[in-house]
């Protein structure tokens, strides 16, 4: 017998939709192991995912908003170290780029949808 693929098959358990929402919000942490993974990974499994369950793309969405702001607020930072504040600021962030992944992840494990804070959808 074939085996169809998770887009064309309808019967995607609640589990495995779970994980691989789990799988796009820890995605954004392959940056500290790959260089331009925490970009990469995520989109890529979002895009092989997204029509698969409405589920699934609205995490990838908040990910993708993620990424994005997280980056905005990190050029942001940077140009406000030349009046100090941003040495306050750019730490926030980078703790931030970490630990709401994290929080994401296991929220999203558990079948929760979790906005991340500050993060506006951008998509």
């Amino acid at each position: 017998m074939d085996e169809l693929t998770d887009v064309q098959r309808p019967d995607m358990d609640q589990r495995e939709i779970n994980q691989w929402c789990m799988f796009m919000h820890l995605g954004l942490l392959a940056g500290y192991a790959v260089p331009l993974g925490g970009l990469v990974v995520p989109i890529v499994l979002w895009q092989l995912k997204k029509d698969a369950s409405p589920q699934i793309d609205q995490h990838g969405r908040m990910v993708a908003s993620a990424m994005v702001s997280f980056v905005l607020y990190g050029i942001l930072a940077g140009i406000l170290c030349l009046v100090l504040v941003g040495f306050v600021l750019l730490p926030a962030v980078a703790i931030c780029g970490v630990v709401f992944p994290i929080i994401g992840g296991v929220k999203a494990n558990d079948g929760e949808y979790w906005p991340y804070p500050l993060v506006p959808k951008l998509f």
